[in-house]
């Protein structure tokens, strides 16, 4: 009742007629079950006979009822293992990959926990490369963490020596240029006054030198600031036009003096004003026009100025020797020049185109050097600018009437001494201030109009003391150029260290109408003493000084040379043969002269003063005379000093037996260039000075007179050294110290150390 029907049809008639249905496509042909019909599947033609295969629609529904059940259950088993293997699959790597993330978020947090992964497949491969990055990682960062470490030690000890590199540079600066100071200043005193060609010689090479050695020693000083990155530049509005016309005018008589053409070119593009460090940019100029200068022996140098719109553009140009194109970018090293042969014909350290460079360069800007041995070199500087719309305010010139006060500040006195001599032969009369601190009350009270600042170590105490200086101009006399940009909107002129006569008298003349003293105009001054030895002492000192001195050897001799010639001042000796300086003065003053007269003695136990100035002089001096202490006086007396000048009055007391070191004696003989007679009885004298200044500081102890004490001591710390007795200098300074910190048993202990000195000398 199932299955395929096949029949060979012979006869085709008889089959159609047997079966209808028809042969060309498949339809039912006649019910033979009743579940279905029969349907023509395939026509295949064997042997001449055609075969019909036939399907029953009975077969297809048994086989659709029982193939679907197994169909069904076959389908369900492979979606079954499908889920089960895709699961177990999915856990595998989930759980791997879950690893492999634990193990890189461990190298993000450092901790670089390995990954554990037991797994033979490719993340278990993964996994194991991972763990062995992350090995490397780790020796690697503790490799690097150890360099790190060693890395901020260094760094800390490298600052640290920055530090105190620049701090030790700060300290040498003004070390360094204070004695230099003293060197060049008392250099160019004796020039002034020397005679002796052979000794004029002499002198100027130490001047060449210590100026030598200064610029060696500011050139250092600037590339070790610009190295620790303390080169500060000041911004500010300024005309580059009048800053190249400026330096032309100073470096022509050098280049005509070499017989060279030296000539500026300004363009037009050029803006009158500009923001920039003019300080620094002059610096710059500056040492380019002197290398080419220098470094020219035939032709021309000159400056162009010229602006394209951003940049200022200096072009040096000069037809001297020339530089070969390997030695172009060494001359920029410090240190180095061009050619060892360069150097030793024309001198030079090699730090001044090293400066230049790194100046350049701070400043933004580039520099190029163009050279051809032979033919002269080319140097393009461009500085970045902007236009200033602000133009610089001028400072008003204070106008210094001829009678207008001048006061001179400075805790050095050498530096009085050599400032003053400067001034007084040049008729400016000043007064001295000692301390910083009483400036502005001083310049104040003196109603002054031109005020002299030295500056101290520490620039902001002078800083300090012109706060409050309103109405007199200021002049201000610097160690460092750097003081020069802390002063430059403190001061109307800024003087670095050494001075120099000419330079700080071309500074007082912008307020002055200065008049310089010829021989016949000097000061002149009447010395009474019958002491040849202190006759000889005083008069070098005096003479020194630019003052012109006559002698008198007792008071008698000394009348009859002031009736006979016009003295600005007169030093009397009191006790003299004749005529002593008490009768002296009295006959003076009857005779109507008003001429300053000052008592020199080594009697000053207490009326001694009174009993001169009852006489008739106008000052006292004790004995023996110091060169502070004597031009101290005298500029006030002639009124070099102002009224507020101080006087010191130092005495003697009583006179004992001496018995004294021979050393000090040799010392101070030698340093006064006195003959060991004439030392030995000036020291007799200096034993009678200490002996009554031991009493004195005795009695203002008693008194707790702090500021006498102090002023005793500060006496004793000078003269000891001039005496060469150097236990007495250092009391006397730890006596000041110990006066000025209120410190009464400090001064006991030393007043009695000061005994024990005074009687292992003197008694």
């Amino acid at each position: 009742d199932s299955g395929l029907y096949v029949r060979t049809v012979l006869d085709e008639e008889r089959w159609s007629s047997e079966i209808p249905f028809s042969v060309s496509e498949p339809r039912p042909a006649f019910s033979l079950f009743s579940s279905g019909s029969l349907f023509l599947v395939d026509k295949v033609s064997i042997g001449g006979a055609d075969i019909y295969v036939l399907q029953s629609e009975g077969l297809l529904v048994m086989l659709r009822n029982r193939l679907l059940p197994i169909l069904s259950i076959v389908v369900l088993g492979v979606f079954g293992f499908s889920f089960v293997l895709s699961f177990s699959l999915n856990a595998h790597i989930s759980k791997a990959l879950s690893e492999l993330l634990k193990g890189f978020e461990s190298i993000k947090k450092g901790s670089f926990s390995r990954v554990k992964l037991n797994s033979n497949d490719e993340l278990g491969e993964i996994a194991s490369e991972l763990n062995n990055t992350m090995g490397f990682i780790e020796k690697t960062l503790d490799r690097l963490k150890n360099s790190n470490e060693l890395l901020r030690k260094v760094s800390k000890e490298a600052q640290q020596a920055s530090k105190m590199k620049s701090e030790f540079l700060a300290n040498m600066s003004h070390e360094m240029r204070t004695p230099m100071n003293a060197i060049l200043g008392f250099a160019e005193l004796l020039m002034n006054e020397e005679t002796n060609l052979e000794k004029m010689k002499y002198l100027k090479t130490i001047y060449r030198s210590g100026e030598h050695l200064l610029s060696l020693i500011n050139d250092v000083l600037d590339l070790s600031k610009i190295e620790a990155a303390r080169f500060d530049l000041m911004i500010s509005p300024y005309s580059p036009s009048k800053l190249v016309k400026e330096l032309t005018e100073t470096y022509l008589p050098m280049a005509y003096s070499k017989g060279l053409h030296f000539a500026n070119s300004i363009t037009e593009r050029v803006p009158e004003y500009v923001n920039g460090d003019e300080f620094r940019m002059r610096q710059v100029l500056t040492n380019l026009i002197s290398n080419g200068l220098k470094f020219t022996e035939k032709g021309y140098v000159s400056i162009l100025l010229d602006y394209d719109g951003k940049h200022l553009i200096y072009v040096v140009q000069d037809t001297g020797f020339g530089v070969s194109r390997d030695e172009i970018d060494k001359i920029f090293e410090p240190f180095i020049q061009a050619d060892g042969t360069m150097s030793r014909k024309f001198g030079g350290t090699g730090l001044g185109l090293a400066i230049t460079k790194k100046i350049i360069e701070l400043m933004g800007g580039t520099i190029r050097f163009e050279s051809k041995v032979g033919e002269g070199s080319k140097v393009t500087v461009r500085i970045p600018s902007q236009v200033s719309t602000e133009i610089p305010k001028q400072k008003e010139k204070a106008e210094i009437p001829a009678s207008g006060k001048v006061i001179v500040a400075s805790e050095n006195e050498d530096f009085l001494i050599i400032v003053g001599s400067m001034l007084g032969r040049n008729g400016v009369r000043f007064e001295p201030v000692t301390n910083l601190a009483n400036l502005s009350r001083a310049a104040r009270e003196l109603g002054a109009s031109l005020v002299i600042v030295d500056t101290p170590k520490n620039a902001s105490e002078a800083l300090t003391a012109l706060d409050g200086i309103d109405e007199a101009a200021i002049i201000v006399i610097t160690d460092a150029s750097k003081d020069e940009v802390q002063f430059g909107d403190r001061a109307d002129e800024i003087i670095q260290k050494p001075v120099k006569e000419d330079e700080l008298l071309s500074k007082i003349g912008n307020y002055f109408e200065l008049k310089p003293k010829s021989t016949s105009d000097k000061y002149r001054i009447l010395l009474t003493e019958d002491n040849e030895a202190n006759q000889l002492l005083i008069k070098e000192v005096l003479e020194k000084a630019g003052y012109s001195v006559d002698l008198a050897g007792n008071g008698k001799e000394a009348v009859e040379k002031i009736r006979r010639n016009n003295y600005n001042l007169v030093l009397m000796d009191i006790q003299m043969p004749v005529m002593d300086g008490y009768e002296a003065t009295k006959k003076v003053r009857e005779e109507g002269y008003k001429i300053p007269i000052v008592a020199l003695t080594a009697h000053t136990m207490q009326g001694d003063e009174e009993k001169t100035i009852e006489a008739g002089c106008d000052g006292f001096l004790g004995k023996p005379v110091k060169q502070y202490d004597l031009l101290e006086v005298v500029h006030y007396h002639l009124g070099v000093y102002g009224k507020n000048g101080n006087r010191r009055t130092d005495g003697f007391s009583k006179p004992g037996t001496a018995k004294h070191s021979s050393d000090s004696i040799s010392f101070f003989a030698k340093d006064m260039g006195l003959s060991m007679e004439e030392a030995t009885a000036m020291f007799v004298e200096y034993g009678k000075h200490i002996d009554k200044t031991i009493a004195n500081i005795q009695s203002a102890l008693e008194k707790k007179d702090m500021g006498f004490i102090s002023r005793e001591g500060h006496s004793l710390k000078g003269s000891g050294r001039m005496y060469g007795v150097e236990e007495i200098s250092e009391i006397g300074f730890v006596i000041e110290a110990a006066a000025k910190n209120y410190d009464e048993q400090g001064v006991a202990d030393n007043l009695l150390r000061l005994r024990k000195v005074y009687r292992r000398f003197w008694e």
